[in-house]
């Protein structure tokens, strides 16, 4: 997904608002076809938050996220979840759509990243496949004078490196 994501836009509403509630509102997985053993496993994660709700009471932001593992090029299993999350927004100022829209991008993916990161990990385990971590979840804004993320370390041995997320 390509978005020029304006932190000064995020920083608006961030200051105004407070996590109420994150739920898992949508899950869907599946294990699609045996490991073949010799070969290694990669994962893919994709992912959209978005604004569902803003007013000057409350910030709802649905955060889908998308794990796909495949080995040999072919998919042996995949995860989707989504979460709901509720902010209550202090002050009568309404927000501005545009706003909403780079909060929900950038907090809503950093309230909910450590949730589907431990769903990833506990059911990819469960599913009979190694148990991956999500890497840090970072962000490239487009703000003048912003740098961007360094490169991740590698992965410890034994445990799946998935590639880093760039928005």
């Amino acid at each position: 997904m390509s978005f020029d994501l304006d932190m000064t836009a995020v920083a608006r509403v961030a200051k105004r608002v407070r996590l109420l509630e994150i739920r898992l509102v949508d899950l869907v997985m599946r294990r699609t076809a045996d490991l073949e053993g010799g070969s290694s496993l990669s994962g893919d994660v994709k992912r959209n938050c978005k604004p569902l709700k803003w007013d000057a009471g409350v910030v709802e932001v649905s955060c889908n996220f998308h794990f796909g593992a495949t080995e040999a090029d072919s998919q042996v299993a995949y995860i989707d979840a989504t979460y709901l999350l509720r902010y209550g927004v202090e002050g009568e100022e309404p927000i501005a759509d545009i706003d909403a829209k780079h909060f929900a991008f950038a907090n809503g993916a950093y309230n909910s990243w450590p949730f589907a990161r431990e769903l990833f990990h506990s059911f990819s385990s469960r599913m009979g496949l190694p148990p991956f971590v999500l890497p840090v979840l970072t962000f490239t804004p487009t703000n003048a004078g912003a740098k961007a993320a360094p490169a991740l370390p590698p992965a410890a041995p034994g445990v799946a490196q998935l590639p880093e997320i760039k928005v």
